[in-house]
């Protein structure tokens, strides 16, 4: 059989079906009999069906001359965390020509079909030039997006099937956003849910970055034209201190509070800052850091200890940390009255966003300024629990007790001197409040602000509230307590409930004006307070107003306030009551003057 030439197919079959390759050499080697030396040049049906292989990619031929021409574009996610601004995905797009990267976090796939057209508009209003092409993987997201392209001229180039190499200049930025992002979220020991800001601010220092495709340049300088400035760069999740007066209540708190950097803003020349207390980002150009400190780094390296005095508890209740004052001191005087408990490990901020809490880690410096009054957990002592015959060790017997959370709380306690009513229920509980309460009731109805009419199905009923302030003297003293009737105007229609609006306005200037000529002609300056100035006005159109809480009618308690005169929180308040003032005003200076 040796000795007999047979053909190199055959051979083929014999030897296992060996590569071309491997199989010429065998020829060669041994001498075996063929029947022609020429390799068979047909294929073997039975290797290309069980030996397939995807086939070896070579450069790409894409080419583009300018920006926006090739704009490449992929989504990565589902992130396995949701992140802080309830992202689990987020979609990039990069230009071929200056490998400019945009970064959009998203919260599904399908917000690719109103993020791209915002995109668009953008990039092609600011570049003064057209997209042409789109390059993706053709998932349904892009496929939505078919008809907006069609509308505007723009081709659709996809990758083929199982195929994701063709867009590797998307797969491979994704690839360094995550994990540049997540080397940043490491060094800072910031939990996984920041991960949006994170990769936003990855992709900020990926196009000020010099990269050798471009020649050493960045893409922020091959796009704009500008070298990139990289003074203003700081150090991922350090302490930072921002400028933060224009959101104090009052005079009195501290203008900044100690915050996380989170990143730049891509809009405006500012930093992002993370407010732990708040659970709020803070946008400030007016920014001190302190890049050798990372507040949850020092938190974890350095968790604080827990007084012998206070037993370890299961249920832990969220710590309620006062702001400081300061980088590293805490004011006495703004310290809680009690602490329900302390953590052993990992302290929390508790707060709240609507109907849902989250929690953020405390750094150690501000915790050590705590020094609560009261620590003590209330331990009971009832027989049943003394007498126990099991050697199971319960909680109740360590004197750890869950708070008795009861709903409606504000309304069970008494009101201190410096806080202010949340409800109409709270304020009526507490005399000064109550008289407060009393005092603008009695003002509206003296002035004949409404009439009590049968309720009707046709107009549109506005609703009211109680809203409470404490006047207070120059030295901080409490003047009186006020108390206002306001309607709720928000619930009121343009064009059907009021035709227009009336806000008056007097600038700076105009006061200076006044002030200089009566300097100039020596004249008297008096102030004028007018007691419910906007009830002296009176309505043209028909508002009805629910009654007000906690002083409905007994006799009429299902009639309605159908309102006379100008009403604080109407849209049109302000313009019958500045008239009506102005009207006085003329006929007084015209009564004078005879």
């Amino acid at each position: 059989m040796v000795g007999v030439k047979t053909s190199v197919n055959e051979w083929h079959k014999r030897l296992g079906h060996p590569s071309s390759r491997t199989l010429q050499s065998l020829l060669q080697k041994f001498y075996l009999p063929v029947s022609s030396k020429n390799m068979c040049s047909t294929l073997c049906s039975s290797c290309q069906c069980n030996k397939s292989h995807k086939l070896p990619f070579t450069v790409s031929s894409l080419t583009s001359h300018g920006p926006l021409e090739i704009i490449f574009t992929d989504i990565w996610g589902p992130a396995s965390v949701e992140s802080i601004d309830q992202n689990k995905y987020f979609v990039i797009f990069v230009d071929h020509f200056t490998k400019y990267i945009w970064l959009y976090p998203i919260k599904y796939k399908s917000d690719v079909f109103t993020i791209f057209p915002t995109f668009k508009n953008l990039v092609e209003n600011y570049f003064k030039t057209k997209i042409i092409s789109i390059y993706s993987d053709g998932g349904g997201e892009f496929q939505k997006l078919k008809p907006f392209l069609a509308k505007f001229g723009i081709s659709h180039l996809m990758t083929p099937p199982h195929s994701p190499q063709h867009n590797g200049i998307a797969k491979r930025r994704h690839r360094h956003i995550i994990k540049t992002g997540l080397t940043l979220l490491h060094q800072s020991n910031l939990p996984l849910k920041f991960w949006s800001h994170a990769f936003q601010t990855t992709t900020y220092l990926i196009n000020h970055l010099p990269t050798p495709i471009l020649n050493n340049r960045s893409p922020f300088h091959a796009l704009f034209g500008d070298i990139p400035n990289h003074s203003k760069l700081c150090i991922f999740g350090c302490l930072c201190f921002p400028w933060l007066r224009s959101y104090n209540h009052h005079k009195l708190e501290p203008r900044s509070r100690p915050c996380i950097f989170l990143g730049y803003s891509l809009t405006q020349s500012a930093y992002k800052c993370f407010d732990p207390s708040k659970n709020h980002i803070f946008l400030s150009r007016h920014v001190v850091f302190d890049e050798t400190i990372f507040p949850y780094l020092s938190s974890a390296q350095h968790p604080p200890s827990i007084p012998n005095s206070s037993p370890p508890s299961d249920d832990l209740s969220p710590i309620h940390v006062p702001l400081i004052t300061g980088p590293m001191h805490h004011q006495p005087s703004q310290l809680p009255t009690t602490v329900s408990c302390i953590a052993p490990r990992s302290p929390t901020i508790s707060s709240s966003s609507g109907t849902e809490a989250t929690t953020t880690m405390v750094p150690p410096h501000i915790l050590s300024s705590l020094q609560p009054t009261n620590t003590s957990i209330p331990i009971n002592t009832s027989s049943s629990h003394l007498n126990r015959t099991h050697n199971m060790v319960t909680r109740s017997q360590n004197g750890i007790v869950r708070p008795n959370r009861q709903l409606n709380a504000t309304t069970k306690h008494k009101l201190s001197d410096t806080e202010e009513p949340s409800c109409a229920s709270q304020a009526l509980r507490d005399p000064k409040w109550r008289a407060a309460m009393l005092d603008e009731f009695n003002a509206l109805l003296h002035n004949g602000t409404w009439d009590l009419v049968p309720p009707s199905s046709s107009p549109n009923l506005v609703g009211c509230k109680w809203v409470f302030r404490i006047k207070r003297n120059s030295d901080g003293t409490v003047d009186r307590y006020k108390a206002r009737l306001v309607a709720k105007g928000f619930h009121k229609r343009p064009g059907i409930d009021y035709k227009e609006t009336f806000s008056p306005v007097i600038k700076p200037t105009t006061i200076r004006i006044v002030l200089s000529l009566a300097v100039t002609n020596g004249w008297p300056l008096r102030q004028l307070d007018i007691n419910n100035a906007f009830l002296h006005g009176t309505l043209s159109e028909a508002v009805f107003m629910s009654q007000p809480p906690g002083f409905t009618d007994s006799h009429f308690s299902t009639h309605v306030c159908q309102l006379r005169k100008a009403f604080y929180g109407l849209r049109q308040a302000p313009g019958p009551g500045i008239m009506s003032f102005a009207l006085s005003c003329y006929l007084m200076v015209h009564k004078c003057s005879f």
